[in-house]
């Protein structure tokens, strides 16, 4: 009985964190309206057209409340456009099958911590996927679109990043030793 009854009230407490899911990733509708991306923890929150709205402050909600509608517009319009993109996880295993086809596509995909040492990645696309802590030892990355991508704490010694193009790249904490680098600079933006 006591087993049941730890069930049912942990299924409970999920049912009631999948409520308090707001929309636009919980995210200020009214910031959003404004033209700002202002993550919240949904504590602030009104329900309009069955989905929940969160907020950054209770100014936000009731300035959301005086017109919701033209609101929930402005500000799908503006997350439409705006909204982070989500890297998905990705296996080695499923990296090296991507690696090894002729459309080989790594982007949005968080390939952190993985090992790439050696490998040709040319032909890659890579835009927006992180290579946090990978292994990109002696990787060719000439010419790659790694546009976006997030290269903290990975390992690019003697790795050849020539004419790659690294546009708002993030290059942080890297580490390298030998790396071709040359002529990246005219990609940079």
């Amino acid at each position: 009985m006591k087993s049941i009854q730890i069930m049912f009230a942990t299924v409970m407490l999920l049912l009631s964190q999948l409520a308090y899911a707001g929309e636009f990733d919980d995210h200020c509708a009214t910031g959003l309206a404004g033209g700002m991306l202002i993550k919240t923890k949904c504590e602030i929150s009104t329900i309009f057209a069955d989905k929940t709205y969160c907020f950054a402050s209770q100014a936000s909600k009731e300035k959301f409340l005086e017109g919701p509608d033209e609101m929930v517009k402005k500000a799908a319009a503006f997350y439409a456009k705006n909204a982070e993109t989500v890297r998905e996880k990705i296996s080695q295993a499923d990296a090296v099958n991507q690696i090894k086809s002729k459309s080989c596509d790594l982007s949005n995909k968080d390939a952190g911590y993985l090992e790439f040492d050696g490998m040709d990645l040319r032909h890659c696309n890579m835009v927006n996927t992180s290579f946090f802590g990978a292994y990109l030892r002696g990787a060719n990355l000439s010419g790659a679109n790694l546009e976006r991508a997030y290269l903290n704490l990975a390992r690019l010694e003697n790795a050849d990043l020539s004419y790659a193009n690294l546009k708002d790249a993030i290059i942080f904490q890297a580490i390298f030793d030998k790396t071709n680098q040359c002529a990246c600079d005219r990609y940079a933006g």
